[in-house]
């Protein structure tokens, strides 16, 4: 017997739910979507319309469709109302980063998803590339041994989210890059690292941040072109922290950056070597690497080439991988490969680096 289609509600109908989530629930035969809500009616309709389900004019309209989960694509400022929401409605959720713009915030979903009967899945969604997995395997096997620093470095050309849309208005972003680009990269990080090891406290924090002024009247990218709103954000950010163990990590994400492409390196530097990833993440049409190469320099030896997955060629197949893992999770297969803890190590450290900026007056 065939199983029951999974219900899921679309919440925000936005450019992540119509470039990557609606079209890979469209190709699944195990899914329906239920409808699509948007606080711009005429937004959500035209989006139910070319992904032939129905829009939905509140939350309550949508929580008697009786979804099975909910996939949350809004200003990130909006996470923590409408996850906890729906996890007390036991309906399983799936929230794209950052989890919540506060630490507050982040427990008070972390509390609602340990009293729900839904889960919690946190839109991470590099864990599921497989150059990034194949990094992961060499650092479980024990390839550089144990990690002195670990670099994480996201920068692009030209890469603002849509110029005074709300990624750069700090009231519902809660911050710029460091939230936008950072939250991705610290993640690795505490991914790659085992975020959950009580080795991975941070004792020591310090951050930059920097904006730089740039005529956006006529801003178009891949990601849309200029809006009405204005620049109150960081496009550029720089960190350091300090593991109980002694590690380093050290990031650098910048959506606006003097570089011939954009490009995203992960560098461990181990007892017994340095293992190297760099790639790029996301959908951006700037690259500067073809393929993704996975290095490793043993100590006092010549560099050595790693294999990697074949790549499907495909700017969905991470999220196509975190989809079907999400039905899994909501069916009671598998558990979250990125739970609601992950989201808040992850929030928290962003916020323990925008308040070393604050404190040492590093000023946007």
């Amino acid at each position: 017997m065939a199983a029951k289609k999974v219900n899921i509600g679309i919440i925000g109908a936005g450019w992540i739910a119509k470039r990557a989530h609606l079209p890979l629930l469209l190709e699944m035969d195990d899914v329906a979507i239920c409808g699509i809500y948007d606080t711009d009616g005429d937004r959500a309709i035209e989006l139910a319309e070319l992904f032939r389900t129905k829009a939905v004019s509140s939350i309550g309209d949508m929580l008697e469709l009786t979804p099975d989960a909910v996939i949350i694509c809004t200003p990130n400022a909006t996470h923590t109302p409408l996850c906890v929401q729906f996890l007390k409605h036991n309906i399983s959720v799936l929230c794209e980063k950052p989890l919540a713009t506060s630490v507050q915030d982040a427990q008070q979903i972390c509390r609602a998803a340990a009293a729900s009967n839904g889960v919690l899945l946190t839109g991470f969604v590099n864990r599921y590339r497989g150059d990034v997995q194949r990094m992961k395997s060499c650092l479980l096997e024990g390839v550089t041994g144990a990690v002195q620093t670990i670099e994480a470095g996201w920068t692009r050309r030209m890469g603002v989210p849509r110029p005074g849309s709300w990624f750069t208005q700090k009231e519902l972003s809660g911050g710029g890059v460091l939230h936008d680009l950072g939250s991705h990269m610290i993640d690795m990080m505490l991914y790659l690292l085992d975020a959950k090891s009580a080795s991975l406290q941070v004792t020591e924090r310090l951050c930059s941040l920097y904006r730089r002024n740039f005529d956006y009247s006529t801003y178009n990218n891949w990601l849309g072109t200029h809006e009405s709103g204005g620049i109150e954000v960081e496009d550029s950010a720089r960190g350091m922290v300090v593991f109980s163990s002694g590690a380093t990590g050290l990031i650098h994400v910048s959506w606006s950056e003097d570089v011939e492409g954009d490009l995203v390196e992960l560098k461990i530097r181990g007892a017994k070597g340095t293992l190297q990833l760099q790639t790029l993440f996301g959908f951006s049409n700037l690259g500067i690497m073809k393929e993704p190469r996975l290095t490793f320099m043993p100590l006092g030896g010549e560099q050595i080439e790693l294999e990697l997955p074949a790549p499907e060629h495909t700017e969905l197949s991470e999220y196509r991988s975190q989809m079907n893992h999400f039905i899994r999770c909501v069916r009671g297969e598998e558990t979250p490969l990125a739970d609601e803890m992950d989201g808040a190590l992850t929030v928290n450290l962003v916020d323990e680096l925008y308040k070393s900026a604050a404190r040492d007056h590093v000023a946007v």
